[in-house]
């Protein structure tokens, strides 16, 4: 089945629906870093999202500091 609707109709989502496509998202790109290598820009894409997302990864930063 196909609808068509225009999105102006839609109601509008919330903070949930942005964390939960960043998470998506970040663990993604880590799949991409794993198959890809060190790739800097992914590495910054990924800690960019989940800085901005609150989506923790083992590439966060506060993970990193830790010893």
């Amino acid at each position: 089945l196909v609808f068509s609707r225009s999105l102006n109709d839609a109601e509008k989502g919330g903070p949930e629906i942005m964390k939960g496509y960043a998470f998506n998202k970040v663990y993604h790109l880590i799949s991409e870093l794993t198959t890809q290598g060190q790739n800097p820009q992914l590495l910054g894409e990924i800690r960019s999202l989940s800085q901005n997302y609150g989506v923790t990864t083992p590439y966060s930063t506060e993970l990193e500091n830790t010893d």
